[in-house]
């Protein structure tokens, strides 16, 4: 059976000391929403991926 997902991407990022929103900071060089979505595509049980977008 296979499972939707939905990634609720927000946070302003203000306890890592940036104005870029927390999804957007790069970890080796890659956005943290990216690597995000990339983990749940390589699961074989995840037939859809929704992301909202959490705007201040």
């Amino acid at each position: 059976m296979k499972v939707g997902v939905v990634i609720l991407a927000g946070g302003t990022g203000s306890r890592m000391k940036t104005d870029l929103p927390k999804q957007f900071i790069e970890v080796d060089g890659v956005p943290v929403i990216v690597n995000t979505i990339n983990n749940f595509q390589k699961n074989e049980r995840v037939g859809s991926i929704t992301v909202i977008p959490l705007l201040r």
